[in-house]
């Protein structure tokens, strides 16, 4: 019995973790745009030279991304008139 509650135990405390973060935003490498708990939006004539990443939230497309669209617990729209050079991964 002992040993079912931990997975359950480790489980719980993970998702308060990710409850109680704050979202954050960070530009790394690339001029990527990366988001967690938020939803990215690359407006018409707006331009990223690197990749859209957003974990938790979802990202709507009417530019150009110069690289991959990935969403994780996300769907990826891409918009009349917008264009993802690379991958389109998560919906």
């Amino acid at each position: 019995m002992r040993l079912r509650l931990l997975p359950l135990l480790v489980t719980l405390l993970a998702l308060i973790g990710f409850a109680s973060a704050t979202p954050a935003e960070a530009r790394g490498y690339g001029h990527d745009r990366i988001q967690v708990f938020n939803d990215v939006s690359v407006g018409p004539g707006e331009t990223i030279d690197g990749d859209v990443d957003v974990i938790f939230g979802d990202a709507t497309i009417a530019g150009t991304v110069h690289g991959d669209c990935i969403t994780v617990f996300g769907t990826c729209t891409v918009l009349d008139g917008g264009h993802v050079d690379g991958q389109i991964n998560g919906g």
